[in-house]
Formats: C-alpha cells, structure tokens, sequence
C-alpha cells in the first residue's frame, strides 16, 4: 500500500484535493499546477450554433483540442462579461485500490492527509461510509462533502433521484460547466453510463425524454444546440462495461480462449478468437453506438464525451466505426466537484 501514497507528497495544499470515492477505487486528484482556468463565457440569446469540422470524421479528439469546437472564444462580442471558471488541467495524484481489510486502506490514507493536510478536502462518496468515518474523524474542519441536494434542478427530472449515483451527477455536471451545450457522456468503467445533458433553452427539446422510432433520424453537424445558462441531466443507460462483459463470458465459458481488446478489421469472424472479437467488443461497441444514435435522432448532432479508465479504447473503436464528434476529457467528475451549482 505505501507505493500508491507517494504521489501525494509535495502537492499543493492551497488548491485543495479532490477525492472520488468509488466501489473499486479511491481516485485523489488536484487542479494541475499550470492549470489555466478554463472560462465559459455566458452566450447572448442569439449565440450561434456551432458545427462540428469535417475534419473530425477519422480521429477522436482530446479536450484540449476540441474544446474551441463547441465552445465560444472569450472574445466574442456576442457573448456577456460574466463566465464559469473550470479549472481545465488536472494532475491525478493517487488511484488507490480499495482491498480488505478497509480500515487498512483508509488509515493510511488518513494519516498521510494528516501529516501534510490540505486547506480543503472535497470528497464525492455514495458508497464507502467505512472511508467517510475514518475521514470525517480525522480532518473534520477541512473536508466538503457532496451531496445530491446541491443538484435538485440538475437532476429534478430523474424519477429516482435517491438511486442516481452521484458519479453520473457530477460527471454530467462537469460536462456541462466545460462545454455549455448538450452532450452525450459515456462513463467506461466497470459499468458504462451513457447519460445526456440537455441544454435549456426556448426552443431546445425537452429533457423528459425522447420516444425511439423504428425510422431514427440522422442529423447533420448544423443541428448542435447553442451555448446556454442552464441544463438538465436527462437520465441515461447502464450497462455492463467491457472488462466486465469478458470477465462474465470468460466465468461462464472457461474452455474458450481469451479475447484481446480488438475488433477485427473484416465480419464475420473466420476464427474462434476473431469471432470472439465480434461477439465481445463488437456488441460492446454497437450497444454504445445504438445509444448514441438514439440521442442524437433525439437531440441533434451533439458531442459525445468520453470518460473514465476505458475511454482510449471506446473512442478508437468508435472512431472506427465512423463516429464523430468524439472528446475524450478524462476530468469530467473532477470539473463537476470544482464548481457546485449553488456556487453559481
């Protein structure tokens, strides 16, 4: 365990750390120390849509890259003085597993906290009291701890707001704080979330949802939504990631080889592997791809952003099925911790 602390040394205590307390791991990241921060400038009513370059058809791109694709220069006239700063470089400090004994795992992390304590511990856990205790004992003046309640309008059209994992919330969030416009994000982890954010504004579609049709609609890069001031989590899908999926068929399956992280160039498969490869990755890739055809025959040829440890390899394959409009921005949740809504 003393390996996964050492990233923690030498951080800047005066920017704050920002924990992601999950099932599997305890992620610690801080706003990079050359972190620019990103300013969203608020548009006039008549901001323009803005089109996503034909040039985007062959590669995903980063968010560095293709940040200025869908949101307005800070110097355009159109738009209000006012903005949102996001800060847009982040440095993840530990990725710590968390194995059993718990209390092992979290003493550790407690007492390093304590050696060199930052000014402020902004924590995201729905899961892991045991961690939350040990914390909350330890550092109770500086720690900020997020809550569904900061998201009541955010998520104020999910029927089960109590069971929506705070994850898919700040993920969402920190989507729309970056790119101010709706989006598709896809969360590839141990699951895969594909949620939606929708853009609030007159004439923009409503987020209570959309009715697939057999016909779907395919639309063009000038239907993206306009930069607007608020939005709505829409809901989304959940479904097993793809580790997951090779780890269920492999459980179920033992006598079949193992299948690498591929998708062969020619269907159908001409071996045992490469139809694995198909019947794997490729139903993966084609689920996700469903998805992201439903959201836009519902809401226009909007982004699609994509996060967490699978989000690399999603985006090639995607790519090479001919998706555009692709953003891998590895920070969403952490985007979404920086800034709450009520801090608006």
């Amino acid at each position: 365990m003393s390996g996964y602390l050492s990233g923690l040394m030498g951080f800047d205590p005066g920017r704050g750390l920002y924990l992601d307390i999950g099932n599997s791991r305890i992620t610690i990241a801080e706003p990079g120390a050359d972190s620019s921060l990103n300013a969203v400038d608020e548009p006039s009513s008549q901001a323009a849509h803005t089109e996503l370059p034909a040039d985007t058809a062959d590669s995903a791109d980063t968010a560095d890259n293709a940040h200025h694709k869908y949101t307005k220069n800070s110097d355009d006239s159109s738009h209000s003085a006012s903005s949102t700063a996001v800060p847009k470089h982040w440095t993840i400090l530990e990725s710590i597993p968390v194995s059993s004994p718990i209390s092992q795992s979290a003493a550790k992390l407690v007492r390093l906290l304590q050696n060199q304590p930052p000014d402020r511990l902004i924590i995201a856990s729905t899961v892991r009291r045991d961690i939350e205790h040990e914390l909350s004992a330890s550092l109770p003046d500086r720690i900020h701890w997020i809550g569904r309640t900061s998201f009541r309008s955010f998520i104020a059209t999910y029927e089960t707001p109590d069971t929506l994992g705070l994850d898919r919330i700040l993920t969402a969030w920190g989507a729309w704080l970056q790119y101010r416009q709706s989006a598709v994000i896809i969360d590839c982890g141990t699951a895969c979330t594909i949620d939606a954010v929708v853009a609030t504004t007159p004439d923009s579609p409503t987020s209570s949802g959309h009715k697939p049709t057999s016909s779907e609609h395919q639309p063009t890069s000038s239907e993206y939504q306009p930069i607007t001031n608020s939005a709505t989590f829409a809901g989304g899908v959940i479904m097993p990631g793809i580790h997951t999926l090779h780890e269920a068929l492999r459980n179920a399956t033992p006598e079949l080889p193992g299948v690498p992280l591929s998708i062969p160039q020619t269907f159908p498969g001409k071996s045992t592997q490469s139809c694995l490869e198909w019947g794997i990755n490729g139903l993966f890739t084609d689920g996700v791809l469903a998805h992201i055809q439903r959201y836009r025959s519902w809401l226009g040829d909007i982004p699609v952003l994509l996060t967490g440890g699978d989000a690399e390899l999603l985006s090639n394959w995607l790519s090479g099925f001919g998706v555009m409009g692709l953003i891998t921005d590895p920070y969403l949740i952490y985007k979404g911790m920086s800034q709450l809504p009520e801090h608006l």
